[in-house]
């Protein structure tokens, strides 16, 4: 059985969110910017540890907040299936201060709204992931069910 995982990617306008997913599906990358006003969805296939996965990649324009439930998320057509993903892909342009404090205020409404309190780098695999108490394991949730 193939299993589905869904990943959101936000960040502020002109971060290089949508450079990002076509540098890791079609291995290109172009420096004109074009920037994104409405969700766009990538459906690759991926394998991890021997086993073929479909992953939906969703690639938001900026929002102005975090929906807070699901009819706020509903509500709004370039929100919509934002709650319900496994992971958020957070961009910031490391030369401007602006949107880092945009995806640092995006994080905090996605903890506070979702409970997830938890990150863990790959990279630093030997090293307690942060945010979490010493010696707990990394939490990830599983796919939502349907």
């Amino acid at each position: 059985m193939v299993s589905t995982y869904r990943v959101a990617v936000l960040g502020a306008r002109g971060v290089g969110k949508s450079a990002i997913v076509r540098q890791f599906l079609y291995n290109e990358f172009s420096e004109v910017c074009v920037p994104t006003t409405t969700r766009r969805l990538y459906l690759p296939a991926v394998v991890m540890n021997g086993h073929v996965h479909d992953l939906q990649i969703l690639d938001f324009p900026p929002i102005s907040a975090f929906p807070v439930n699901t009819l706020q998320e509903w509500a709004d057509a370039c929100c919509r299936g934002l709650r319900s993903v496994h992971a958020y892909i957070l961009v910031y342009d490391i030369c401007c201060f602006d949107s880092f404090e945009y995806v640092k205020t995006i994080r905090q409404q996605i903890l506070e709204t979702r409970g997830w309190g938890c990150t863990w780098n790959r990279a630093h695999a030997s090293a307690e992931p942060s945010g979490c108490e010493t010696g707990s394991a990394p939490k990830f949730l599983p796919p939502p069910a349907g």
